[in-house]
């Protein structure tokens, strides 16, 4: 049977949720290796272990592959991709019996792992990491927390966001706010949904004591007040380990509650990372809108050209498609002058749309239309693109040279 697998995998917890089932399987992100033989255990199980001294823990294993560290235990030494290969299959396996069989494998089986930053050594490492789950590469998709926010909240009843959502997520790193709104009017519904660290989070060890528990409490009323002022919310969400227990924030709790619903979800990222990959086994998305988020473009990119005597807009990438994945090339053919302008038309109100101009210097003179230019666009990140510029001649009688362009754009 076929499978949507959502993982949202961060530096103390994971957790893991399977499209259908009610809740996600949430574990400490460490692992440890006997001492003895080659077995591991993670989570709880591993904490047990390491504290009879049967075996030996390695934790922050999400930046020990990141930084392609290794980790000796009994003499052999491991990559930290490895260790994070085999965290990711047993984490999966917790969360579902036989999880990437043989009857598993295939076009149908979607898997989506959410992260909290998306920097491109986090990208790359999980990437290597997830081929241990025997999923064709095609089928794993990294997004950020904001872009599972969105599929998990839009998932949900249109009454909890026909205003701003609000969510709190309150970690053993950090408090995090995201928030969420639904821009109706324009050609086609637009979702942005941005979210930030904030600089008055706690460690979760002070909630142990009630004075402890007095001062987050505090600490999260006055972020609440200040974020939240100026906006109406139709909901609020708050997952992550520190809201466990929300009674432990009596104030912060009556005051997301007024005047609007309020819910505590764990695992929430992981529900909508498995929303996500459900979403993508259907031969249409259930989901109409325009994402605009840490892991989507915010802009059309176009440049304008002329196909059969008629002028047109060529799109290079549309504002919503995934950054990561919205690369390509294309060749042109300038005519009466030398250079590309590219077109950049960010959504929403918040930027003007601007043309970026590229002359085409260090490119051989050549009569009109006897040279051949190879574009290629990728995108390092949600906010930057980068193009290189090609000269490929024209047949025999203008052959290609080594001339080349590249430019980094802010969009």
């Amino acid at each position: 049977m076929a499978a949507a697998i959502g993982i949202d995998l961060c530096s103390d917890y994971t957790a893991v949720h399977i499209y259908g089932n009610e809740e996600a399987v949430v574990l400490p992100t460490v692992i440890c290796r006997d001492r003895d033989t080659e077995h591991f255990s993670i989570g709880e199980e591993a904490y047990r272990k390491t504290l009879k001294g049967d075996g030996v823990l390695v934790d922050k294993l999400l930046r020990l592959a990141a930084r392609r560290g290794t980790a000796t235990i009994g003499g052999t030494c491991y990559e930290g991709r490895e260790l994070l290969s085999i965290f990711l299959k047993k984490a999966v396996r917790a969360a579902m019996p036989n999880p990437v069989s043989r009857e598993t494998e295939g076009a149908e089986t979607e898997l989506v792992i959410t992260l909290s930053g998306l920097q491109k050594e986090w990208r790359e490492a999980v990437l290597e990491a997830a081929k241990g789950l025997q999923i064709p590469k095609k089928h794993i998709h990294i997004i950020g927390h904001t872009e599972a926010m969105m599929y998990y909240v839009l998932n949900g009843p249109k009454e909890l966001y026909n205003n701003a959502v609000a969510l709190f997520n309150l970690s053993e790193e950090k408090l995090f706010y995201y928030e969420l709104q639904v821009i109706r009017g324009m050609q086609k519904a637009t979702v942005l949904c941005e979210g930030e660290p904030m600089d008055e989070g706690f460690s979760l060890d002070i909630l142990k004591s009630e004075a402890g528990r007095k001062l987050g409490d505090s600490i999260l009323l006055g972020c609440g007040e200040k974020l939240m002022a100026k906006k109406n919310y139709s909901s609020v969400f708050l997952t992550g380990k520190g809201f466990e227990d929300i009674n432990f924030f009596p104030q912060f709790k009556e005051f997301i509650c007024r005047r609007r619903r309020a819910c505590v979800e764990k695992g929430l990222f992981a529900h909508g990372a498995s929303t996500a990959a459900f979403d993508r086994t259907r031969p249409k998305s259930a989901f109409p809108y325009v994402f605009i988020c840490e892991s989507r473009l915010g802009a059309d990119i176009s440049l304008n050209v002329v196909t059969k005597h008629r002028e047109e807009r060529l799109l290079l990438a549309a504002a919503g498609d995934p950054w990561a994945e919205a690369s390509g090339r294309i060749s042109l053919i300038p005519y009466r002058q030398n250079y590309v302008d590219i077109d950049i038309r960010p959504v929403g109100n918040r930027q003007k749309p601007r043309t970026v101009r590229i002359p085409l210097t260090g490119f051989p003179e050549r009569p009109d239309r006897c040279t051949q230019v190879s574009l290629e666009i990728s995108f390092p990140e949600a906010h930057k693109m980068k193009l290189c510029l090609r000269d490929e001649g024209m047949g025999e009688l203008f052959p290609k040279t080594d001339a080349c362009i590249y430019e980094e754009i802010e969009i």
